[in-house]
């Protein structure tokens, strides 16, 4: 997927499994939540979770992301 996807053509896919979340670079993973009935987006960088440190789907089910909770 990483091969096809470009700015100009850009593939999302949404998903609740940890093995995708634990693929991806920090970069390439947004939360997306709903608060008062507005859709809200951020960004994995914006936690400062550093990949090396902890995988991403240990973060995620963590809570470090402060979003985007698998349950």
């Amino acid at each position: 997927m990483r091969e096809s996807a470009s700015v100009d053509h850009p593939i999302f896919l949404t998903t609740h499994s940890e093995s995708i979340v634990r693929s991806l670079e920090t970069p390439e993973l947004y939360f997306v939540s709903k608060a008062d009935g507005k859709t809200q987006v951020q960004t994995a960088t914006s936690a400062c979770v550093d990949k090396k440190q902890i995988p991403l789907d240990t973060a995620w089910l963590s809570n470090l992301f402060d979003g985007g909770l698998p349950w």
